[in-house]
């Protein structure tokens, strides 16, 4: 029974500090020692399937307009005088491309340009999500035909929980090239904290009950 009520005050210590970290990501437009993350020269124009890339990145769309690759100028982008570094991108409304991780990572930038179509009611949209779905944050670059966020520069997202899964960019013309990301594969220093703890306090526990068995007997 103690060992029981033992765990289960590991485990409300546990939950506190994880309640630390940011319940939400962080935009950024730089990445200290950031991987690079090349995007292939395919030059895939629409939706083919789930490609995959990089160190365990898979790129998925259901666009026809959608681009993968992409090393030409494309004509329809108000503002995407890019050629020659590999891209990926949307060329229409009503559409979205994702790129998921195999393994979560910390956080993600990217050097991004969008159209100003203007269209009403349309957001052209960067969102994070972690391993459940849940959206840790997002970046509306056009809201409803209005610029939010000026100038096109490299931006991303950093999160404390190293719990960053999938990016998911959605509706109107947007197109994100000279990728990098932070690895998530070490444990924050909470995480650490909780286990530590845990492993030391059930420990104890474990040998005070073998103490006292041994003096019963």
């Amino acid at each position: 029974m103690k060992t029981r009520r033992l765990a289960t005050k590991v485990i409300m210590l546990g939950t506190a500090l994880v309640a630390l970290a940011p319940a939400r990501a962080a935009v950024i437009t730089s990445l200290a020692n950031g991987t690079s993350l090349p995007i292939p020269i395919a030059n895939i124009q629409g939706a083919p399937g789930p490609i995959g890339f990089g160190p365990g990145v898979t790129f998925e769309t259901s666009s026809p307009t959608a681009r993968f690759g992409w090393t030409s100028a494309i004509s329809q982008f108000q503002a995407f005088p890019w050629a020659g570094t590999p891209a990926i991108g949307l060329n229409n409304i009503e559409s979205a491309f994702s790129l998921t991780f195999d393994s979560p990572i910390k956080a993600f930038l990217g050097q991004i340009t969008w159209g100003t179509s203007g269209y009403a009611g349309f957001s052209t949209r960067m969102s994070a999500y972690d391993a459940t779905g849940e959206q840790l944050d997002y970046i509306d670059f056009m809201a409803s035909g209005v610029q939010q966020y000026m100038p096109r520069q490299y931006y991303g997202f950093s999160y404390a929980g190293a719990d960053i899964k999938r990016i998911v960019f959605t509706n109107d013309f947007i197109a994100i090239r000279n990728l990098s990301f932070v690895p998530g594969a070490v444990p924050e220093a909470a995480t650490w904290l909780t286990m530590i703890i845990g492993f030391g306090m059930i420990g104890g526990a474990l040998r005070r009950r073998r103490a006292c068995r041994m003096e019963l007997n």
